[in-house]
This record gives C-alpha cells, sequence and structure tokens, in this order.
C-alpha cells in the first residue's frame, strides 16, 4: 500500500480565481496562506489559529477570504468528489458533503487541489472527516464580521453552488466498499 508521505504532491497548476474576471475579489495566495500557517491537526487548535489570523485583516481583506472560500466551495461542489466520499463514508448528506468539502480546504492547497484534479487522491487523506466535523472552518470569517458588526455578502462574481457533471449517488457498490476499506484503513 502506499504511504501518504509518498502522495503528498506539490500542487503548482492554475488557481480558481484565474476564472475570476475580477480579481480584486478573491486572492488564493493569501487565503492558502493564511490556512498553511494556521495549520493543526486538531480541529480546535486549527480553527483557533485562522480565527486570531482573520481577526487581523481590513475588513476588505476579510470579504476577500470569505469569497475565496465561497469559490472553493463552489468548485469542489461534483458530482464525482460526492461519490467518492459517499463511498467514503458510507453515505453522505448535503450536510455531510460540505462538511466534507470544508474539511478539504482546511487541509491546505495541495490536498484540496490534487483532490479536484483526481477523486481518487482523497482517498489517501480522506480519513480525518470520519471523525471530524469540520463545519465551523467554514464559517469562521463570518463569526470575525459578526463580532465587528459586519455582514458578507456573497460576491455575484463568485460562481454559485451548482453540482457539476450531476449524476446520481444511488448504491456503494463493490468497488464503493472497496474505496471505503481502503480509507478506514490507510
Amino acid at each position: 500500500m502506499l504511504k501518504k508521505y509518498k502522495l503528498s504532491i506539490e500542487y503548482s497548476g492554475p488557481f480558481y480565481e484565474d476564472d475570476i474576471d475580477d480579481k480584486e475579489i478573491v486572492n488564493e495566495k493569501v487565503f492558502w496562506q493564511i490556512v498553511s500557517d494556521n495549520y493543526s491537526s486538531n480541529y480546535n487548535i486549527h480553527v483557533r489559529n485562522i480565527s486570531e489570523e482573520l481577526r487581523d485583516l481590513t475588513n476588505k481583506d476579510l470579504q476577500i477570504f470569505q469569497n475565496t472560500m465561497d469559490l472553493l466551495m463552489a468548485r469542489s461542489y461534483k458530482s464525482e468528489l460526492w461519490n467518492r466520499v459517499y463511498c467514503i463514508n458510507l453515505g453522505c448528506s448535503d450536510d455531510c458533503f460540505e462538511y466534507f468539502r470544508t474539511w478539504m480546504i482546511s487541509q491546505g492547497k495541495d490536498i484540496f487541489y490534487n483532490t479536484m484534479k483526481d477523486s481518487d487522491y482523497i482517498k489517501y487523506f480522506g480519513r480525518k472527516e470520519l471523525l471530524q466535523n469540520y463545519e465551523g472552518f467554514g464559517y469562521v470569517a463570518y463569526e470575525i464580521a459578526d463580532q465587528r458588526g459586519l455582514t458578507l455578502v456573497r460576491n455575484s462574481l463568485v460562481p454559485p453552488y451548482e453540482l457539476q457533471t450531476p449524476e446520481n449517488i444511488t448504491s456503494i457498490g463493490i468497488g464503493g466498499i472497496f474505496l471505503s476499506l481502503i480509507t478506514w484503513f490507510n
């Protein structure tokens, strides 16, 4: 079996922000730097670190951070990925899939983009989401804004959440059970 450290591939391809016409509303370079600089394998510490970092941002930069999060969440709303997560978790509601995507983003650009490039990549890293709910990671910027008396508004240039390449996710099947076992025991 392949070991995780051998699969830690540094992503150096294009970012999703390249698809946005107004380059002032998202900034993946800063977003990914904040995520990586404040990373902890402990969920509570990770969210606390991100929160402390976001407190230092200007209101405009806080909105840009959330716009970037919204962009990544929208682009990761793919049925192929949902199908993999469904198999790994032996089921996956829409809320579960949202929390999984926030977990995947919280792991950094390499895991995020390599998984988006090949959804099977997640089988080597997805085990953590089986044990930890990362819902709060998606709301950190909103909580800081609320403390400041601000309202973060989704920018209309950020794509909406539309399921890309929709397909029915109706059964796990033998392949799904195998994927689940690989993930659980990796």
